[in-house]
């Protein structure tokens, strides 16, 4: 039985335009999965989007890591810039006037179960004027950077703030927008009110009943009306149609679209890229 295979492979013919320096190379993976992209530190553009699925779950995520490093001609080359990102992941949002490194594990520990075998990280929001907090599995963290000693964490979470925060700007007369973004088994949503983060958070989505109740319940308790509400979708939770299952609930929704400053092939689903990449970086 093979590791691993090789699901998605774009490569866009200019990459061999570039130096190895004008790249940066983002990694993302979970328990099932190892995806990567580049794409050009300047202008942004998609260069290339690789998924690897990993059949052999009971090889360390090390050694598979290994195995597909050697096969991999892309993951050679020193770029100028590398960050992972885990989807497996626990975060949390903590106001920066309030915090500190024992509170930040303190406050971690109240909302979910860590283990010694769990590291955290933290990373500064400024725009939000909060620290993001998260734990991911030290396996997974011990072998990226062993592979990839330049990388640097970047959360979910951060991501879809940073992104969120891009394109909301489009519909500054929009009192409230949201996000829902589905990946595996989860579904994280975040809710602006006047342009600024009021809520960000991560519900289970193993059916669709789960995605419609408790996003539902959520923006019902934070008494938005959903008939002015904006919702934009990313991501993707195998069987979920989350269009489908909202769009009787949220007149304006629609998935997430670029923005305008950056560069998405037509030949790579936005859902995918936007799980992959911090488009704000």
């Amino acid at each position: 039985m093979e590791l691993f295979t090789c699901l998605t492979r774009y490569i866009n013919a200019n990459i061999s335009t570039f130096s190895d320096n004008q790249l940066s190379l983002h990694i993302c993976t979970h328990r099932g999965k190892f995806s990567f992209s580049l794409h050009s530190l300047k202008s942004k553009q998609l260069l290339a989007l690789v998924h690897y699925e990993i059949h052999s779950l009971a090889e360390s995520f090390n050694f598979i890591l290994s195995q597909i490093c050697e096969q991999e001609e892309l993951l050679s080359f020193d770029y100028g810039k590398i960050s992972y990102s885990v989807e497996d992941f626990k975060s949390s949002l903590i106001p920066t006037r309030f915090y500190t490194k024992e509170s930040a594990e303190s406050y971690l520990k109240l909302l979910y179960p860590l283990s010694e075998q769990e590291v955290l990280f933290k990373e500064e929001l400024t725009k939000t004027k909060a620290y993001c907090i998260s734990a991911i599995s030290l396996s997974y963290q011990k072998a990226i950077e062993t592979h990839f000693p330049k990388a640097t964490f970047v959360s979910i979470y951060k991501q879809l703030i940073d992104n969120g925060q891009i394109l909301i700007k489009s519909k500054k007369q929009v009192v409230h927008q949201a996000f829902i973004h589905l990946r595996k088994n989860h579904f994280d949503i975040l809710v602006f009110e006047y342009n600024e983060l009021r809520f960000i958070n991560t519900y289970p989505c193993r059916s669709n009943n789960d995605l419609l109740y408790f996003s539902l319940l959520l923006l019902n308790k934070l008494k938005i009306d959903l008939g002015a509400l904006h919702l934009y979708l990313s991501g993707y939770v195998e069987g979920i149609n989350a269009l489908e299952i909202l769009e009787n609930q949220v007149l304006n929704i629609e998935y997430c679209q670029a923005p305008p400053t950056k560069h998405i092939s037509e030949n790579v689903n936005f859902s995918t890229y936007f799980t992959l990449i911090d488009l704000a970086e």
